[in-house]
Order: structure tokens, then C-alpha cells, then sequence
């Protein structure tokens, strides 16, 4: 019947999906574990398993192939979707930008939108650089904050300020 022709076409996303991120990210393992995040979040949160596959490979793509950290980008990108209506874009470009150039860039210009406060953003990089929250800003310009570092920040405010709200969210669906 119709359900099972669906059944096999979810199927071969997946395959296809496990395939480009055991490429990426170099094992079969790492696309698994990422795969099995990916499934978790549309518990988690409001993001559907095609939507999930297309984040992931989208951030591969763009050079996240630390597990870890591209599971953490993929939660927050999926938690700021499920509270506020549009800003996730602006949260995968930011991420994206930074794992492209290896280096993270932002201002308020870049937050409006997402739920995520500069000053936060600048609290969480200082407790993890030592830079301080007043010279941020020129750190930042300069170049002197790794992509790593800033999206591990980013997903942590992102979790902290929007985690709990993102999960009444998916529950309430």
C-alpha cells in the first residue's frame, strides 16, 4: 500500500543521508551517532527528520565534521526554530560562516531575531577564553576567537536561554 511505499522512501533518505555523513565525517560511527541525534531532536523539538538530514548535511558540508559540536549546532538550531518563527537561519549562518572560515564573527545585527543576547554571548566566550566582556568586541573583529570556541558558546547560551522552552514546545504538538 501507500504507507509502505512512504516507509521505503523514508528508509532510502536514510541510507542516503548515512552515506554523505560517513564521507564527511569519516566514519560510519560518527554518521550514526549523528543520525541518532538527528532523531532525538524531532522528540526534543519541533524539527522533522527531513528537515534534520538537510541541517546536517548542510553543516557537514560546510566543514562541521567534529561530532560533538555539530550535534550541539544542530540542537540549537532546532531549539531556536522551535521558539521563535525564522531565527534558526540566522543561527546556522553564523555557524556555518565560522566552521567555513575558522573563525567567529558576530553583533547584534546578526542576533536580532534568534533569542540570543549579545551580552551573553559575550559572557560565554569571556568564561571561555579569559577575553574580557569589554574588549570582546574588538577580539572578536580581530579574528582572535575560534569558530570552535564561539559555536560552543553559542549552543550553550542557546540551551540555557532556550532549551526548556523548545522541549514544551515539541510536547505540546
Amino acid at each position: 500500500g501507500k504507507g509502505m511505499s512512504l516507509a521505503i522512501a523514508a528508509n532510502d533518505a536514510k541510507y542516503d543521508t548515512l552515506d554523505m555523513l560517513e564521507a564527511m565525517l569519516g566514519s560510519a560511527e560518527a554518521a550514526d551517532e549523528t543520525y541518532a541525534s538527528i532523531v532525538d531532536l524531532t522528540r526534543d523539538t519541533t524539527l522533522t527528520i527531513e528537515k534534520g538530514q538537510a541541517l546536517a548535511q548542510s553543516l557537514a558540508m560546510a566543514g562541521l565534521t567534529n561530532t560533538a559540536l555539530l550535534k550541539d549546532a544542530m540542537r540549537s538550531i532546532a531549539t531556536v526554530n522551535s521558539v521563535i518563527e525564522g531565527g534558526c537561519d540566522k543561527i546556522q549562518g553564523l555557524i556555518e560562516k565560522a566552521t567555513t572560515t575558522g573563525k567567529f564573527v558576530v553583533n547584534a545585527k546578526k542576533l536580532v531575531g534568534t533569542g540570543v543576547q549579545l551580552k551573553s554571548l559575550y559572557e560565554e566566550i569571556s568564561k571561555r577564553t579569559g577575553i574580557g566582556v569589554k574588549g570582546m568586541a574588538k577580539q572578536l573583529a580581530a579574528g582572535k576567537v575560534s569558530a570552535e570556541v564561539g559555536i560552543a558558546a553559542l549552543t550553550t547560551v542557546i540551551e540555557t536561554k532556550l532549551g526548556a522552552a523548545a522541549r514544551k514546545q515539541a510536547h505540546d504538538l
